[in-house]
């Protein structure tokens, strides 16, 4: 690239830049922020991933009938070690951080809601996997200047999409030139 590119890309970008900050106010971008919250909240957890909804059953009494609530982790590990389906057995049943949108819906709807340190009630996530979690730590979202700066990306590109869609397309037909007619 020549510096004339790329003082051209520099000008240009910034010209985007400025663009999104006229089109895309702060005020936009947190209300954007605060109706994807939930998107972008995060928690680390443990969870036992099974086939058997009686084993489930068995491990959760297990699991809440421990008399040292300290020893809870340790007792999970040591069976999601054991039993767990999935890549978290390697690890003993720990996840995260991770989004909580990332998550199977009804699995991201019970650790929204649950305490921490509380092993939840097995849950179903379909007919073949149930699967018994515990909060480790809930980490919930802030509007970041990383995070700012990809909602107003988003708002910008949704904009855009609208522009686009709205405009009415135009051919242009020339008539040709002599010369066009010859080559």
């Amino acid at each position: 690239q020549t510096q004339t590119e790329l003082i051209d890309k520099l000008v240009y970008h910034e010209k985007i830049q400025r663009l999104k900050q006229c089109l895309i106010s702060p005020e936009a971008v947190k209300d954007g922020f605060i109706s994807q919250k939930p998107q972008y909240d995060q928690v680390v957890f443990q969870h036992i991933r099974l086939s058997s909804k009686n084993e489930a059953q068995r491990f959760y009494r297990q699991l809440t009938e421990e008399t040292e609530p300290e020893s809870v982790p340790g007792s999970m590990a040591l069976l999601a070690k054991r039993h767990s389906l999935g890549p978290e057995k390697d690890y003993g049943g720990w996840t995260g951080p991770v989004a909580l949108a990332s998550l199977h819906p009804t699995l991201s709807q019970q650790l929204m809601t649950a305490s921490e340190k509380v092993v939840n009630p097995p849950l179903n996530i379909n007919d073949e996997i149930t699967v018994i979690s515990r909060l480790a730590k809930f980490f919930p979202a802030e509007l970041s200047p990383v995070l700012e700066a990809k909602l107003q990306n988003e708002l910008f590109e949704h904009w855009l999409e609208q522009k686009c869609l709205l405009a009415e397309p135009r051919l242009i037909v020339s008539e040709p030139s002599h010369n066009d007619l010859n080559q």
